[in-house]
């Protein structure tokens, strides 16, 4: 199934479920697939990253998710900063792999906005949302793909308040 329909099925899915909230409710996953797709080669990993106004760790968290060796591709979602993040975004786009896509909000929509716009850019088949302020590390990525090895899993989600899994 291509990634268009499977937003759509996920749009009218939300719909059911969450009435006019499922256009912002359903993106509330960490990391989701398309009917289950085992997250093989990295190029179907897409990470979207919603920025407002984290020019303190944005370089950071651009460096630590490439690190990772596992992402296809890098959407940062500027969501109307004024801190300097638009320039750290100008530089980082330059250099590094793998590239980032930089897109721009003219003011401040909110995250759900910001995931949004990402969404509707990714290429993979695999979407991961990692904010900017470091409060998820991306070498635990491999934990949160590992449950997409069941054809079963749709969405994996995270938690700062539940104890880890063993």
């Amino acid at each position: 199934m291509f990634r268009t329909e499977a937003v759509d099925r996920c749009r009218r899915k939300a719909a059911r479920r969450f009435g006019s909230r499922g256009a912002s409710s359903r993106w509330l996953a960490s990391v989701w697939t398309v009917d289950g797709i085992v997250p093989v080669p990295h190029e179907i990993l897409s990470v979207i990253i919603p920025a407002f106004n984290e020019a303190a760790t944005l370089e950071e968290i651009v460096g630590r998710v490439r690190a990772t060796g596992r992402v296809g591709e890098i959407v940062v979602v500027d969501d109307g900063s004024t801190d300097g993040t638009s320039e750290i975004l100008a530089r980082l786009k330059e250099a590094g792999s793998p590239p980032l896509r930089v897109l721009r909000h003219d003011r401040n929509r909110g995250k759900g906005a910001a995931m949004r716009t990402g969404l509707a850019a990714v290429t993979g088949e695999l979407v991961l949302v990692q904010d900017a302020d470091l409060e998820y590390d991306p070498a635990d990525y491999p934990a949160w793909l590992a449950p997409f090895a069941d054809t079963q899993v749709q969405a994996v989600y995270g938690s700062r308040n539940l104890q880890r899994n063993p």
